[in-house]
């Protein structure tokens, strides 16, 4: 079979963006991730084809009529929620690794209504390769990602400029990409991959996110706060 220029791209990768450390869940989590996992899990499915995953996420959101909206590495889901609980039309696909996190967020989707909660627990990047249409994403939010600070784990990090023409790919026109890191180096090195693709990004004043338990981290620790806000051309 054809291969994409994804495909080609992330197909065989073997560098993983995350580690999967202990994820305990408490009682109440391990009991939400239970009873609410039917009504906000998706599976991971490997879609080959444009066609497939058009079709596959027409019947997640039928009836839906608000925007598409991703984000990668919602942690405890607290940020996630409140941004949902301000924008309650739009659809929100969050894709975590971290079973107690993810328990977390349905917790307070099922306490706010948030219905047009799903998740995904997976690694992002093949969602994105696989499971995505493209041109079907509103918007994309990376709040917070692991800095991994170390030179020699760099390599790891998210954002990348492969990884950055993937997401660009998966966006509409007029989409948004919007990116946080408390990291100086990280937010150059994204900035860097931008200004060398003026073309396909339009950058714009960063809208304000409320505080999260990573920003009042990294306040305590006398760390900034970075934001970058591309728009797909």
């Amino acid at each position: 079979m054809h291969k994409t220029p994804e495909q080609q791209h992330y197909s065989e990768r073997s560098i993983r963006s995350f580690v999967v450390r202990n994820s305990k869940m408490s009682r109440s989590q391990a009991n939400s991730y239970q009873k609410l996992g039917p009504k906000y899990l998706l599976p991971y499915r490997r879609l080959e084809t444009e066609a497939k995953r058009k079709h596959y996420w027409q019947n997640v959101f039928a009836l839906a009529t608000g925007r598409f909206i991703c984000e990668i590495g919602f942690g405890s889901g607290s940020l996630s929620a409140r941004i949902m609980r301000q924008n309650p039309k739009d659809l929100y696909l969050g894709i975590e690794v971290y079973c107690s996190g993810i328990a977390a967020l349905m917790q307070q989707a099922e306490e706010s209504g948030l219905n047009g909660l799903r998740i995904i627990e997976h690694d992002a990047l093949e969602v994105f390769e696989f499971m995505l249409p493209a041109g079907s994403l509103s918007g994309l939010h990376v709040f917070f990602p692991d800095p991994w600070p170390k030179k020699r784990h760099q390599k790891r990090r998210l954002i990348n400029a492969e990884t950055l023409h993937l997401f660009f790919h998966k966006l509409k026109p007029g989409g948004y990409f919007h990116f946080v890191t408390d990291w100086q180096d990280y937010a150059k090195s994204v900035e860097a991959i931008v200004k060398a693709q003026p073309a396909l990004w339009q950058p714009g004043p960063p809208p304000s996110i409320p505080n999260s338990r990573f920003s009042e981290k990294a306040r305590r620790e006398g760390r900034p706060s970075f934001a970058l806000y591309l728009k797909k051309c």
